[in-house]
């Protein structure tokens, strides 16, 4: 619920930024839409958990760092490609994909998610799987 209210609260107010300042102003609601989301899932899961150890603010600061560091390369490849070719505008957004999921796979670890993945392709159960 909290995302699905948080979103609906950012598009309603991206409109009125988004038409004032353009693609900058939407998307510096939708990272502040996302940095509060963060927050507040966190603090909401401090007290669910009721201080585990496990919950902590680690992944947080990673998004924000992936996040922080993509926003603007993202932002610059926008702004290049904006008056050229669909072909050329693809191909950007191709690349911006692929730094999003090459900055995801070593920040947040994602080694162990890829090989379970291929470990169910394989015909192996849950119970198999052994993490680290």
């Amino acid at each position: 619920m909290i995302v699905f209210f948080g979103n609906i609260l950012m598009i309603a107010v991206s409109i009125p930024f988004t038409q004032k300042f353009g693609i900058y102003g939407f998307m510096s609601i939708w990272l502040f839409s996302e940095m509060s989301q963060m927050g507040l899932l966190y603090y909401e899961n401090k007290k669910l958990f009721r201080n585990d150890p496990s919950v902590n603010f680690i992944p947080v600061l990673k998004l924000a760092l992936v996040m922080l560091v993509s926003l603007p390369i993202c932002i610059w490849g926008v702004s290049y490609v904006r008056q050229r070719s669909l072909l050329l505008v693809g191909a950007v957004a191709m690349l911006g994909m692929s730094l999003l999921i090459a900055e995801s796979y070593f920040v947040f670890g994602l080694k162990d998610v890829w090989n379970q993945f291929r470990l169910r392709m394989r015909g192996t159960t849950h119970r198999e799987f052994k993490p680290l």
